[in-house]
């Protein structure tokens, strides 16, 4: 007499192999508060108070410094002059999380003033090739 396994047995072990086979290995990230999440964090701040300091000092070089490769002389005085037409100012940050998107940004809660109302804004900034971008 010839014995063969059911069907049920053999559909569980096939299953069961697909399910230990097919992990995939997840990064290790750095924990919330670890060193290397605290010291990005702490260099997407830094960068964004410089940013808005040199916005409000209408500084186009040192605000060329936050941006892509693509923006201009030009393309800063114009976010000058809407940032002053809009009355805008830079009162401080509330708080900072690494974007879920990409380990190496951040996103920055800001508090600004428009006019006479005050409100939050969210802020990426990315560390990329050793230089903070200020993304708006």
């Amino acid at each position: 007499m010839k014995r063969t396994f059911p069907f049920t047995t053999m559909l569980v072990l096939f299953v069961g192999l697909m399910a230990t086979g097919c992990h995939k290995k997840q990064k290790r990230e750095p924990a919330e508060s670890s060193p290397a999440r605290d010291a990005l964090k702490t260099g997407a701040e830094q960068a964004t108070r410089q940013f808005f300091t040199a916005v409000e000092a209408n500084d186009c070089p040192s605000v060329l410094l936050f941006s892509s490769k693509k923006s201009t002389t030009a393309d800063c005085q114009d976010f000058i002059r809407h940032w002053n037409g809009a009355q805008m100012k830079f009162l401080g940050i509330v708080d900072s999380t690494i974007d879920g998107r990409n380990h190496r940004a951040i996103i920055v809660k800001t508090r600004v003033q428009k006019r006479s109302r005050k409100k939050t804004t969210l802020v990426r900034v990315l560390y990329n090739k050793g230089k903070w971008l200020v993304q708006l």
